[in-house]
């Protein structure tokens, strides 16, 4: 299914708590290069789908001559995925690579074989065990900057922030488990640097209210994550299980 987002989104917070664990980091210069899309103020053409496959997925960005800027695993049984694309060209065009089906290792392996940092990412349980759907950027060139990956609590998550002067892009909760989560963030210093909300462990207190996103933002609510680019002057409200980030 389709949706393309212009006027207004609705969602709503739900709670978080505790956990803690590492993964990896990477490091380069804070610059907001083509594929900083949630920074990004220029209209452009983009698009959302929900509960699409591997196959239509691909046939999307071929169609739409686009690129992701995030995904989700829907369903792992039935390998779908919700994702969201912007055209890629003008101020948008970048290389980038998307993968589901890989293992934290082999994660790793592609983002250093690739030159890359990860813009999305979304851990799912398989027989196998924990695999993860990911897009990934060239972290070269203006979209080069410190950036870093972690498992943890959300209390661990913000611990990482402060330490590294960072904010966070994204997070999703790891499968099976109710305190620990999947948290990518980048250098929120020099010119990468922007005036950030960032809530979660708000208990059983939700957040509610409107998203009124103008004609030049994109803005992407998944059932387990929310990030958008919005300014001060609309109102927001989401409910989920994990942060909600909005670049002001």
């Amino acid at each position: 299914m389709r949706t393309r987002h212009k006027a207004l989104l609705t969602a709503a917070l739900l709670a978080v708590q505790l956990g803690a664990v590492a993964i990896t980091a990477g490091s380069a210069q804070a610059a907001t290069g083509p594929a900083d899309d949630r920074q990004q103020t220029a209209p452009a053409s983009w698009w959302s789908y929900t509960g699409v496959t591997a196959a239509q997925l691909s046939a999307r960005l071929t169609a739409n001559s686009a690129r992701l800027t995030s995904i989700q695993m829907d369903d792992p049984a039935t390998l779908t995925f919700t994702a969201v694309m912007v055209r890629n060209s003008g101020s948008y065009a970048s290389a980038y690579w998307w993968y589901y089906g890989k293992t934290q290792a082999q994660v790793s392996s592609l983002l250093t074989s690739n030159h890359a940092r990860l813009i999305s990412a979304s851990p799912y349980a398989t027989g196998a065990g924990t695999r993860y759907a990911v897009v990934m950027v060239p972290n070269s060139g203006s979209n080069a900057k410190a950036w870093w990956w972690y498992v943890g609590s959300t209390s661990y998550l913000s611990s990482k922030l402060t330490a590294n002067h960072a904010r966070m892009i994204e997070v999703s909760p790891m499968p099976g488990s109710a305190s620990r989560y999947l948290g990518l963030m980048v250098a929120n210093t020099g010119s990468n640097s922007v005036s950030v909300v960032q809530l979660g462990g708000v208990g059983s207190a939700t957040v509610t209210g409107t998203v009124r996103a103008p004609d030049n933002a994109r803005a992407s609510a998944w059932r387990w994550g929310c990030s958008s680019r919005l300014t001060t002057s609309y109102l927001w409200s989401f409910r989920s299980r994990n942060f909600l980030t909005i670049a002001q």
